[in-house]
């Protein structure tokens, strides 16, 4: 499932920008989020971020105006959402009924994604079993229909994992 939020007309959400640490032809050298201001510098990230690490879905983080970046700059997270976000780069040779076969049941568990067609930036809520979803994540690769990354796990979902993967 893709999300779909439907904004809150009484809150202010603009574009943050994150300094993204890999730098390649396939990473941005800045990345640029919605957030929903809250406070004097501090907002809520309203999106899962495609290229930085560490950073998910509602967390609330401080920014600074900073003239490299045409956005507030997004210096560090206050306060965790305890949602997490994995990367899924789907295989394009892969048929995308294939694809949904693996996905479909995630978004069953309550996952949803953003994506670009083929780069997925996938929310991992705070009440989903966090070990079960790498279990289905690693399903998905190891029949080539995608592979994928670890961007950001919460705190909460940690403490959960099992030492054994």
């Amino acid at each position: 499932m893709e999300r779909k939020e439907e904004l809150n007309t009484f809150s202010f959400f603009c574009k943050l920008s994150f300094k993204v640490t890999k730098t390649s032809n396939q990473f941005p050298v800045n990345e640029v989020v919605f957030g929903e201001k809250i406070g004097d510098n501090l907002y809520k990230i309203h999106n899962s971020p495609f290229f930085t690490f560490g950073y998910s879905y509602l967390d609330i983080v401080v920014t600074e105006n900073n003239s490299e970046y045409p956005y507030p700059l997004i210096i560090y997270k206050n306060q965790e959402s305890g949602h997490s976000t994995y990367r899924i780069l789907r295989n394009p040779n892969i048929d995308f009924d294939v694809f949904n076969k693996f996905w479909l049941i995630l978004e069953k568990m309550g996952c949803s994604y953003e994506s670009d067609d083929k780069l997925l930036s996938v929310d991992i809520p705070l009440n989903i079993d966090i070990n079960r979803i790498y279990e289905l994540l690693m399903e998905g690769e190891e029949s080539d229909t995608w592979t994928f990354e670890e961007a950001h796990v919460s705190d909460f979902h940690r403490k959960k994992i099992k030492t054994n993967r």
